[in-house]
């Protein structure tokens, strides 16, 4: 099986930043392990972490009426009503 050529292209172009993260990820440890930071700093560091170990976990933003013309959908809105009160409800709301 061969490769795409542009996902080859993808990983070569990513590979420095992937460098640079892992980089980073090597002086935090450092740092987390000697001690030197504060509190709140080592927390937030293994919160992140912790949430990398979960995977990427976005949540779908709510399409609006121009993403669906985006693809070619059409929308209507229908008016809003209020619903119709059963006449006892009436009869009692007059009461006051």
């Amino acid at each position: 099986m061969d490769t795409p050529a542009a996902l080859v292209r993808a990983c070569i172009k990513m590979m420095p930043r992937l460098q640079a993260e892992e980089k980073l990820d090597a002086i935090n440890v450092g740092a987390l392990s000697s001690g030197d930071v504060d509190r709140a700093y080592r927390m937030r560091a293994i919160g992140a972490l912790q949430r990398k170990t979960l995977g990427h976990r976005f949540r779908a933003k709510k399409a609006g009426s121009a993403d669906l013309a985006g693809m070619g959908i059409g929308m209507r809105t229908a008016p809003v009503t209020p619903p119709e009160m059963p006449l006892s409800d009436v009869s009692g709301a007059c009461d006051g």
